[in-house]
């Protein structure tokens, strides 16, 4: 098992290699990502006790805006993952600016 932890937002990287005709496995996991203020869950929608009474109550736009931009982090992740599989080296300085200007633009525009 290889696992590489980025110094940028968290990112963790796990990969195991295919040995002797089993799967291997891949992961990514990150502090990326937007949860509900009530529960703490990424796609949460208002499926929560919390999300309904008090103050904290989330509107629609709000669950719909974190919804957007978790598509956008997973999407981000899996192409890390995907480069990091292929050889790519996700830990050089040029790479993490682009995870760090990618991640920014992500925030910006969703």
């Amino acid at each position: 098992m290889i696992k590489t932890t980025l110094p940028c937002y968290g990112i963790t990287l796990s990969m195991s290699a295919i040995d002797f005709g089993s799967r291997g496995s891949i992961a990514c996991s990150s502090d990326l990502y937007s949860t509900c203020s009530s529960c703490g869950g990424r796609n949460c929608l208002y499926q929560c006790d919390g999300s309904h009474i008090g103050e904290d109550v989330q509107g629609e736009e709000e669950v719909s805006g974190r919804l957007q931009y978790n598509g956008a982090v997973d999407g981000i992740l899996s192409m890390i993952l995907a480069h990091a599989v292929a050889g790519i080296d996700v830990e050089s300085p040029a790479y993490l600016e682009g995870i760090e200007t990618a991640m920014e633009a992500a925030g910006e525009n969703l």
